[in-house]
Protein backbone atom coordinates (compact mmCIF):
# COMPACT_ATOMS: atom_id res chain seq x y z
CA UNK A 1 0.00 0.00 0.00
CA UNK A 2 2.33 2.48 1.10
CA UNK A 3 4.79 1.93 -1.88
CA UNK A 4 2.68 3.67 -4.37
CA UNK A 5 3.53 6.75 -2.53
CA UNK A 6 7.19 6.51 -3.43
CA UNK A 7 7.02 7.72 -7.18
CA UNK A 8 6.48 11.32 -6.83
CA UNK A 9 9.50 11.92 -4.73
CA UNK A 10 7.78 14.75 -2.57
CA UNK A 11 7.52 15.17 1.18
CA UNK A 12 4.49 12.13 1.22
CA UNK A 13 6.51 9.92 -0.59
CA UNK A 14 9.55 10.38 2.09
CA UNK A 15 7.06 9.75 4.67
CA UNK A 16 5.85 6.74 2.96
CA UNK A 17 9.45 5.57 2.31
CA UNK A 18 10.64 5.87 6.39
CA UNK A 19 7.34 4.45 7.45
CA UNK A 20 8.01 1.52 4.64
CA UNK A 21 11.86 1.29 6.52
CA UNK A 22 10.14 0.57 9.98
CA UNK A 23 8.95 -2.41 9.38
CA UNK A 24 11.85 -3.58 8.85
CA UNK A 25 10.46 -6.19 5.87
CA UNK A 26 12.01 -8.12 3.07
CA UNK A 27 9.17 -6.69 0.92
CA UNK A 28 9.19 -3.06 2.07
CA UNK A 29 13.19 -2.90 1.05
CA UNK A 30 12.23 -4.76 -2.21
CA UNK A 31 9.81 -1.85 -2.73
CA UNK A 32 12.16 1.18 -1.68
CA UNK A 33 15.46 -0.41 -3.94
CA UNK A 34 12.71 -0.42 -6.80
CA UNK A 35 12.21 2.90 -6.18
CA UNK A 36 15.66 3.63 -5.59
CA UNK A 37 16.52 2.58 -8.98
CA UNK A 38 13.71 4.72 -11.10
CA UNK A 39 15.24 7.60 -8.85
CA UNK A 40 18.58 7.36 -8.86
CA UNK A 41 19.49 10.06 -11.52
CA UNK A 42 16.12 11.78 -10.37
CA UNK A 43 16.28 14.42 -7.19
CA UNK A 44 18.88 14.46 -5.17
CA UNK A 45 17.37 15.32 -2.23
CA UNK A 46 14.46 12.24 -2.52
CA UNK A 47 17.85 9.94 -3.53
CA UNK A 48 18.96 10.66 0.08
CA UNK A 49 15.96 10.28 1.92
CA UNK A 50 15.91 6.64 0.18
CA UNK A 51 19.01 5.94 1.23
CA UNK A 52 18.34 6.75 4.83
CA UNK A 53 15.52 4.59 4.53
CA UNK A 54 16.83 1.56 3.01
CA UNK A 55 19.62 1.80 5.80
CA UNK A 56 16.40 2.24 8.24
CA UNK A 57 15.14 -1.23 7.23
CA UNK A 58 18.22 -2.87 8.96
CA UNK A 59 18.55 -5.66 7.11
CA UNK A 60 21.45 -7.19 5.52
CA UNK A 61 20.54 -6.52 1.74
CA UNK A 62 20.33 -2.83 2.82
CA UNK A 63 23.70 -2.85 3.88
CA UNK A 64 24.71 -4.84 0.65
CA UNK A 65 22.81 -2.18 -1.49
CA UNK A 66 24.72 0.64 0.78
CA UNK A 67 28.08 -0.91 0.39
CA UNK A 68 27.85 -1.30 -3.39
CA UNK A 69 26.93 2.70 -3.59
CA UNK A 70 30.12 3.28 -1.59
CA UNK A 71 32.63 0.91 -3.49
CA UNK A 72 31.21 2.44 -6.92
CA UNK A 73 31.49 6.11 -6.03
CA UNK A 74 27.95 6.49 -6.67
CA UNK A 75 27.11 10.04 -5.81
CA UNK A 76 25.13 9.71 -2.71
CA UNK A 77 28.03 7.42 -1.40
CA UNK A 78 28.42 10.04 1.56
CA UNK A 79 24.85 9.64 2.58
CA UNK A 80 25.65 5.94 2.47
CA UNK A 81 28.92 5.74 5.04
CA UNK A 82 26.44 7.97 7.26
CA UNK A 83 23.74 5.84 7.54
CA UNK A 84 25.81 2.52 7.46
CA UNK A 85 28.11 3.99 10.76
CA UNK A 86 24.96 5.10 12.43
CA UNK A 87 22.36 1.92 11.64
CA UNK A 88 24.87 -0.95 11.46
CA UNK A 89 27.33 -0.72 14.33
CA UNK A 90 28.23 -4.42 14.30
CA UNK A 91 32.22 -4.90 13.25
CA UNK A 92 31.19 -6.96 10.08
CA UNK A 93 29.21 -4.12 8.71
CA UNK A 94 32.16 -1.53 9.59
CA UNK A 95 34.73 -4.03 8.10
CA UNK A 96 32.89 -4.23 4.93
CA UNK A 97 32.57 -0.41 4.87
CA UNK A 98 36.21 0.12 5.74
CA UNK A 99 37.39 -2.10 2.57
CA UNK A 100 34.96 -0.51 0.77
CA UNK A 101 36.34 3.04 1.05
CA UNK A 102 39.97 2.12 1.18
CA UNK A 103 39.01 0.12 -1.63
CA UNK A 104 37.96 3.29 -3.78
CA UNK A 105 41.07 5.49 -2.63
CA UNK A 106 38.69 8.73 -2.73
CA UNK A 107 39.93 11.01 -0.18
CA UNK A 108 36.35 12.76 -0.38
CA UNK A 109 34.78 9.31 0.95
CA UNK A 110 38.15 8.74 3.45
CA UNK A 111 37.00 11.66 5.13
CA UNK A 112 33.80 11.23 5.70
CA UNK A 113 34.08 8.14 7.17
CA UNK A 114 36.54 9.53 9.50
CA UNK A 115 34.29 12.25 10.20
CA UNK A 116 31.45 10.11 11.52
CA UNK A 117 33.68 7.41 12.91
CA UNK A 118 35.43 10.16 15.39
Amino acid sequence: FLSQFLASGNDVSSEAAFALAETRALDSLNALLASWRSADSADPWFAGVLVNAIAMTRLPAAADHLIDLIANEHREAPTAIEALIRLFPDEETRARLTRAVETTGSPRLGAKMREHLA
